[in-house]
């Protein structure tokens, strides 16, 4: 049982995020105390770099898979695709940190290595083929978002959100290893290739194991009714990490589902079809319904988060007779990923500092609430601007790359014959537009906030401005990355 190189290969994009993790600490141990943290972000963006190069090559020249360590992990298109986005999101993070953690006096060192360690298992999760592997995969990223989400030891609130979030992702672990178990016991294997071989009928045992996995990972991805903990937690963590969660916590997540239920249960499409089905429903309904009277920005953020999880599962519910559905909600994870992001980085761009009475010095409060808002337009327009475009996106607005997202993803729906779906779809698509639009409103129809206008930093105004070129990017142009997500899902399972 010799480990090979080509086992090293198949995880080489995790490979170079992790030594960057390590190398960062190292860096941090050797740099004095009040020096530039600059040293760290350069190790961190070399790491980043170098995964990206490997994923960029292998999807350019269309490289066949690698499969590695007895077939438990795979690097194959689907895996690629979305590690692109997961590594993109942890380079916006890297950006827009640097000088938000200074603020909120977070040890860089730490942060930088933390996020890197949780990207690194967000990349292997989405290459699990293995129940057991993609049950360690989600407890080391898991483990870390946690830590991530409360490492202001100083604010009360994180603390609070990151215990909610340690909670209910136990309960979702118990879930997901009770339904391994339970899939296990069925077919005696633990892989997915012998899985979807020996499952070829749902019997009782089986059934229940896909129930327990789908409860499990519709709380990791806060899908209804399992989503009472993404409000609080994302409204508590900070803004960076906020961002981070929304994205790159749901690709993989997502990735790691779309493998189950596609690789591993192929012959129960039918079985866990309806139970997706009815998830994406109650998650696209619900999701929207909260959202819209919500006063508190970031927390109407934190619904349309869970709305759009319930758009990704209307394209994996209508995975019928092909899988244009399942490639059509892999590139809304995509194109999620940069209007998502670029929304929360806004929130942090819009920052200032607050006077709190009784407090030793000012704190810094990112912009939560609607009056925030109030009168960006005027003080900062570009600002403004591009928080309109994110917005947009979000609601489906064209020439956006939301809009191309959910045109194809409720395409496929419709071609598969999920006609009610894609109506809920398109009519919660709608009551949306009013909560995004709202906040556009409170930036160029009301008056300024009667205080000075303080500069927004660099670092977080260019993720901002990334996001928003990517944004527009992927929607004037998105044929590329749509034609890679179908081809991603057409090798699935081979």
């Amino acid at each position: 049982m010799n480990i090979t190189w080509v086992d090293w290969i198949s995880i080489s994009p995790a490979l170079a995020v992790i030594g960057a993790a390590f190398l960062v600490v190292l860096v941090d141990m050797l740099l004095p105390k009040d020096a530039s943290k600059a040293p760290l972000e350069i190790v961190s963006y070399t790491g980043i770099g170098a995964a990206l190069y490997i994923c960029f090559r292998r999807l350019g020249e269309g490289m066949p898979p690698v499969r590695g360590f007895f077939g438990s992990v795979v690097l194959d298109e689907l895996s690629v695709y979305l590690s692109l986005a997961i590594l993109a999101a942890t380079a916006l993070l890297v950006t827009m940190s640097g000088e938000d953690m200074r603020r909120r006096k977070v040890h860089a060192g730490e942060f930088y290595a933390i996020v890197l360690l949780a990207a690194a298992g967000m990349i292997l999760l989405v290459q699990s083929v293995n129940l057991i592997m993609i049950f360690l995969m989600i407890e080391i990223l898991s483990l870390c978002v946690y830590v991530l989400t409360g490492i202001t030891r100083r604010q009360p609130r994180s603390g609070e959100a990151a215990m909610k979030y340690f909670v209910t992702g136990a309960f979702a672990s118990g879930f997901l290893l009770y339904g391994m178990a339970f899939l296990y016991g069925a077919t005696g294997s633990v892989q997915l290739a012998e899985i979807a071989v020996r499952l070829r009928e749902a019997t009782p045992m089986a059934l229940l194991g896909m129930g327990l996995l789908l409860v499990g990972f519709a709380f990791k991805v806060g899908a209804v009714p399992f989503h009472m903990w993404v409000p609080d937690v994302y409204e508590g963590a900070p803004t960076p990490v906020t961002a981070f969660m929304s994205v790159a916590v749901k690709a993989a997540a997502f990735g790691a589902l779309v493998r189950v239920c596609v690789a591993g249960l192929p012959a129960q499409s039918a079985q866990w079809g309806g139970m997706v089905w009815g998830l994406a429903a109650a998650t696209m309904i619900v999701g929207n319904l909260m959202a819209v009277p919500q006063r508190s920005v970031k927390r109407m953020l934190a619904y349309s988060s869970i709305a759009h999880a319930g758009y990704v599962l209307l394209g994996l519910a209508a995975l019928k007779t092909s899988h244009a559905a399942a490639g059509a909600a892999i590139f809304y994870l995509f194109v999620y990923t940069f209007m998502t992001f670029g929304a929360f980085a806004t929130l942090a761009y819009l920052g200032r500092e607050v006077s709190f009475p009784g407090a030793r010095a000012p704190e810094w409060h990112d912009a939560e609430d609607l009056f925030d808002f109030a009168g960006v337009a005027r003080r900062k327009p570009w600002t403004a601007a591009a928080m309109t475009l994110f917005l947009l996106s979000l609601a489906g607005i064209p020439p956006t790359a939301g809009f191309a997202g959910k045109f194809m993803l409720f395409r496929a729906a419709i071609q598969e014959g999920h006609y009610v779906l894609a109506l809920i779809g398109i009519l919660m698509s709608i009551v949306s537009v009013y909560y995004y639009l709202r906040v556009v409103v409170y930036m160029y129809m009301k008056d300024p906030l009667e205080e000075p206008s303080q500069k927004g930093d660099m670092a977080v105004g260019a993720a901002v401005a990334t996001a928003a070129f990517l944004t527009i990017l992927l929607g004037l142009m998105p044929g590329t990355m749509h034609e890679l997500s179908l081809r991603a899902m057409e090798h699935v399972g081979r």
